[in-house]
């Protein structure tokens, strides 16, 4: 009888793949603190464009030399007529690579469009299977390019993270509003509220869900403080007149309610005992 087929396992000792002698594994991914990121973001930022070129030969024995960071037009480390000076980078580049062969971090702020463009993609795939009305698979890449810009590396700058996320958020919220996944649509809203009360898109996706539950006023509730960011917003304005009319219908509805009950009910002690 044939054997299941089973993978070999690497003999004690042997490098990961992708690892070299004297490399340092990598650290578990982390998250910046709250109150770090925060700081980080009210740091001013100009983002300068940059290129990577081979760094001269080194004498025998010696390290090997490092692509170095040269401004992007002309290719030199200092350069007045870009107003760049990368040589603290080359500098703290070389020493990483002293301290930890392979783990060299690149430059403060760098982004890699790579990853904005893999994850952008993902976001568009789940973008077409909405406008499909495929809404349980949009909502299955909304999350996986979430998740993938939660992995980006800790370096670089939060706000881009945080951008791709509540676009996601948003996409995932309005997706499960069409599932009537109220509660799901309600929580993804909330946060983006969270991350930016600004965001008048998630102040409308907050209501859309509330009104899905039946909480009328606290629909309106959300529509109002959205139309405090953006007061000619006119999705909010429609949606607000709809849930007012709603919450008007409903009231009538429960007064006729109540006045037939009172008609039907008997109206004096003499019918409630002839009644009886």
């Amino acid at each position: 009888m044939a054997q299941p087929h089973s993978h070999a396992q690497p003999p004690p000792g042997a490098l990961p793949p992708g690892m070299r002698p004297g490399m340092m594994p990598p650290p578990p991914p982390t998250h910046l603190p709250p109150q770090t990121a925060a700081l980080l973001d009210s740091l001013p930022f100009n983002p300068v464009g940059y290129a990577y070129k081979d760094a001269p030969p080194r004498p025998a024995g010696a390290p090997p030399a490092l692509p170095i960071i040269t401004c992007k037009d002309h290719g030199e480390v200092v350069c007045p007529r870009c107003g760049t000076n990368f040589s603290d980078i080359n500098q703290l580049n070389l020493v990483m690579s002293l301290i930890s062969p392979g783990m060299v971090p690149p430059p403060p702020n760098v982004q890699f469009p790579n990853t904005a463009e893999s994850i952008k993609g993902v976001r568009d795939k789940g973008n077409e299977h909405f406008k499909s009305g495929h809404y349980p698979q949009a909502v299955q890449l909304y999350t996986q390019s979430m998740v993938m810009s939660l992995n980006r590396p800790p370096w670089e700058q939060i706000s881009f993270v945080k951008d791709e996320i509540s676009s996601a958020m948003l996409n995932r919220s309005v997706a499960a509003s069409k599932m009537g996944a109220w509660t799901p649509a309600y929580a993804d809203a909330e946060t983006c509220i969270k991350m930016n009360p600004r965001n008048t898109k998630a102040h409308f996706r907050k209501a859309t869900a509330l009104q899905g539950m039946g909480r009328l006023d606290e629909a309106l509730a959300a529509l109002e403080t959205g139309l405090v960011f953006e007061p000619e917003n006119a999705e909010l304005k429609n949606t607000m007149q709809v849930i007012q009319e709603q919450i008007k219908a409903e009231k009538a509805g429960l007064e006729t309610a109540s006045a037939e009950t009172a008609d039907e009910a008997p109206s004096t002690v003499a019918e409630a005992s002839a009644s009886t």
